[in-house]
């Protein structure tokens, strides 16, 4: 009887040992969200264009649509990756006749995309830091104005904007951010 249990209990470590933690129904592991702005935001819109493409039955002559829209898309790297794939989402509901035929379609999802999210936990700290410096040159920028002002850009930009405040002249801040801002980097 003593070996029966060790069958039992050796099978199922063998059983355990070889089955695949991350996928017990045979398909693939969920992939990665995509975590540049730019990859989501350029494949949020060439989707858009596809669809509507299908749903209009027209042919569009967009043969490069992704790499044509990541050669413009420097500016969005300072924006966050959630925020793009909330603005992503909204592309895919917008109706086709905006799509194809509005210039700036897509501002109205960003707009959308932008007042669904808060700061991050990281903004929120670092506007502490850029509250405390700001009155030190004599301006009022509360913590939370200073989060709602910053919630949209990423954690590393946000980081640059505390750079200015805690490294630069009352005078040097604003175009030290306005550096930031731009992609141009931090003080």
């Amino acid at each position: 009887m003593r070996w029966l249990r060790s069958v039992a209990v050796w099978g199922a470590i063998l059983w355990v040992g070889c089955a695949d933690p991350d996928d017990s129904d045979g398909s693939p592991p969920p992939a990665e969200p995509e975590t540049d702005p730019s990859k989501v935001f350029c494949g949020g819109l060439c989707a858009a264009y596809d669809r509507c493409a299908l749903e209009l039955e027209r042919e569009l002559n967009l043969p490069n649509c992704f790499d044509d829209c990541m050669l413009e898309s420097d500016a969005l790297q300072i924006l966050r990756a959630d925020l793009m794939h909330a603005e992503a989402a909204c592309m895919q509901e917008e109706p086709c006749d905006r799509v194809l035929y509005e210039r700036y379609w897509t501002e109205s999802c960003y707009e959308t995309a932008s007042a669904a999210i808060a700061p991050t936990a990281a903004t929120y700290e670092r506007c502490q830091s850029i509250a405390a410096d700001s009155f030190k040159c004599g301006w009022w920028f509360s913590v939370d104005d200073c989060a709602e002002s910053y919630r949209v850009f990423s954690d590393e930009v946000v980081a640059g904007v505390q750079a200015c405040f805690a490294e630069s002249l009352c005078d040097e801040i604003d175009p030290c951010v306005e550096l930031v801002l731009s992609g141009g980097g931090s003080a």
